[in-house]
């Protein structure tokens, strides 16, 4: 085997065990699923559309959501869990709000984020 080959062969393996790490560390999301889902049920009976950014600040009291959790005018972060593995160590369950011009939600979306590598 030349040193061209060994190199090559060296770069191949190294890909391999990469992209294993980090299907491993982040393959299973079911947990964060089903956290989503959670809050999705919790948004679906609390109905947002249509409310004020205010009402949504005592949803988010009654329901345990820190009002510091408010990142910027669009989202706010639910919930943070913890990663299953060394590449993925947070998720977050993140409410998305659009806002029309009287400060009204009209849209709104719960997704997740993953802090990884």
């Amino acid at each position: 085997m030349t040193r061209r080959d060994e190199m090559v062969f060296l770069a191949r393996i190294t890909a391999l065990l990469a992209i294993s790490l980090l299907l491993i560390s982040c393959g299973d999301r079911e947990d964060v699923q089903i956290r989503e889902d959670f809050w999705r049920a919790k948004l679906e009976h609390f109905s947002p559309v249509g409310k004020t950014k205010d009402e949504l600040f005592e949803w988010q009291k009654s329901n345990n959501v820190p009002l510091s959790s408010f990142p910027n005018e669009e989202g706010v972060i639910l919930e943070s869990i913890e990663g299953d593995g060394f590449v993925c160590g947070t998720w977050n369950v993140l409410l998305s709000i659009d806002m029309d011009s009287d400060g009204r939600i009209v849209n709104y979306s719960v997704k997740s984020s993953g802090s990884c590598l």
